[in-house]
């Protein structure tokens, strides 16, 4: 989710930040939130699991989180990297955009993972083209950090201009 928060971050803080890198991530033009990009099969449960919550966050079970997270990893390494996820609070989906991605003042990446599960790969080209920046492809899926990160450090290591 962080696609969501780094173009306030990068517009509030011109002349700070040198570059930005979004990373298989959803990037939001004004007026959107991230639920807009959610699967609508999904939806309901995320607000059903935040409203069962003290805090109106939510956790997607583990048979989901497997498909779209950690399709690449055997079950055990699945498992454990599951146990590592914290509950996501839904007003982060729910948030409307104040800020144009074009506008950020810097140099924009976009990372597309053609195996992405939880977004899609035509999904990440289109949050891509909406930053005006440069898009880059690496095979793998969302979990790329994870399952193929010396390919991941060669891509984020060439500068794009």
């Amino acid at each position: 989710m962080a696609g969501v928060a780094l173009p306030q971050v990068a517009c509030r803080h011109p002349g700070r930040i040198s570059q930005v890198v979004f990373l298989a991530a959803i990037v939001l033009e004004p007026g959107e939130c991230a639920m807009d990009h959610i699967p609508e099969d999904r939806r309901p449960s995320y607000f059903e699991l935040a409203k069962a919550s003290h805090d109106n966050t939510f956790s997607i079970g583990y048979e989901v989180a497997r498909e779209i997270f950690f399709p690449e990893f055997d079950d055990a390494e699945a498992q454990r990297l599951y146990g590592c996820l914290t509950p996501q609070p839904l007003g982060v989906y729910l948030d409307r955009c104040t800020v144009n991605p074009r506008e950020i003042p810097c140099p924009k990446r976009y990372i597309a993972c053609r195996n992405d599960g939880a977004l899609g790969f035509e999904a990440c080209l289109k949050f891509g083209a909406r930053l005006g920046g440069t898009v880059e492809e690496i095979s793998g899926g969302h979990d790329v950090m994870l399952s193929q990160a010396q390919d991941l450090a060669e891509v984020l290591q060439r500068r794009s201009n």
